[in-house]
């Protein structure tokens, strides 16, 4: 293989990279939205909050791992402590 053959090889890994990292960064900026988008639409339009939270932490409470975990810790602390 020559040197340009090399370099173009370089090139593209670099290239494929820099994609992918920038799609990385895109999904996360797009999540963040969402997000953000939703946090507006609970504090401002909600019709029902408490519906609403019951909702998402039956959703965690029903997927497995550290979430599901996270959010029985936080159900225990603040049992024990309200």
């Amino acid at each position: 293989m020559t040197n340009n053959e090399y370099l173009k090889m370089a090139e593209k890994v670099i290239n494929d990279s820099h994609k992918k990292e920038v799609k990385r960064i895109n999904k996360k900026v797009d999540i963040e939205n969402k997000i953000n988008t939703y946090i507006d639409w609970f504090f401002d339009e909600c019709g029902d909050p408490r519906d609403e939270l019951r909702y998402l932490m039956q959703l965690i409470l029903d997927s497995e791992g550290k979430a599901k975990e996270d959010l029985l810790d936080v159900l225990s602390y603040y049992t024990i402590s309200y």
